[in-house]
């Protein structure tokens, strides 16, 4: 967000066919668990970003937008996790003079996560694993105000608000045998959480010279945060 128009774009793919194997049969017949690491199956992550001056020496911008994808084949009875984030990221910067700047920022994301497990990974199948949701956003607003030589007023508010929900691909109870350490039954419960929170700060400093040199502060936050989390087992039953 500078005085120059700039931008980033970048690219990162992957996927199974292109990893090598180091592992010879030989060495996996002595030692089994050496052949059950977590194979990533896919990745890619595409990034553009752009910023520059919107007024010259008055106004700038910055903006990004980021996708995020990935497809693992876990260690374990679980057969695929999947993982989507798109994001979003912008900035303001506002200085109609060299008395008062303004900054904007505000961030959107999302989580779609699948192959959750819903209880230790050693007992989860597809069938007990969960579906994630999580979107989120964030932002903030910052005023900088020159009172004069000595003075300077910062006012800040931020933010978010999101939820992070777990919802089960098989809403049966999940039983877990004792003896065998298998389970079977579907995820065994489900989690809605809600999460917000506000800030404001408000601030003014002022250097005195006059008696030696002082810093005096004054200023006032106020914040509100608000949480709501429901869990239920299936059926209601464990």
């Amino acid at each position: 967000g500078g005085t120059r128009h700039s931008g980033l774009f970048e690219v990162r793919h992957t996927r199974d066919g292109w990893a090598g194997e180091n592992l010879t049969p030989e060495q996996a017949q002595a030692n089994p668990t050496l052949g059950q690491s977590s194979v990533l199956e896919r990745l890619s992550d595409v990034t553009v970003q752009l910023g520059g001056p919107l007024q010259r020496n008055r106004s700038f911008f910055w903006a990004s937008v980021q996708r995020y994808a990935v497809t693992l084949d876990p260690a374990g009875p679980i057969s695929k996790q999947t993982e989507v984030s798109p994001r979003f990221n912008g900035k303001l910067t506002w200085r109609p003079s060299s008395a008062h700047t303004a900054v904007g920022t505000i961030q959107g994301d999302r989580y779609t996560v699948t192959g959750v497990p819903g209880f230790p990974q050693t007992f989860s199948t597809d069938q007990q694993t969960l579906r994630q949701h999580s979107p989120g956003i964030s932002g903030g607003l910052q005023y900088w105000r020159v009172l004069g030589a000595r003075t300077l007023l910062d006012g800040r508010f931020g933010g978010f608000t999101g939820s992070f929900d777990l919802d089960p691909v098989d809403r049966t109870p999940v039983r877990l045998d004792a003896l065998t350490g298998g389970a079977t039954g579907g995820g065994g419960f489900l989690a809605y959480n809600d999460r917000r929170r506000g800030q404001l700060n408000i601030a003014v400093s002022h250097h005195r010279s006059s008696a030696g040199r002082h810093d005096l502060k004054v200023g006032l936050e106020i914040e509100r945060s608000q949480l709501r989390s429901r869990q239920e087992f299936s059926n209601h039953i464990y």
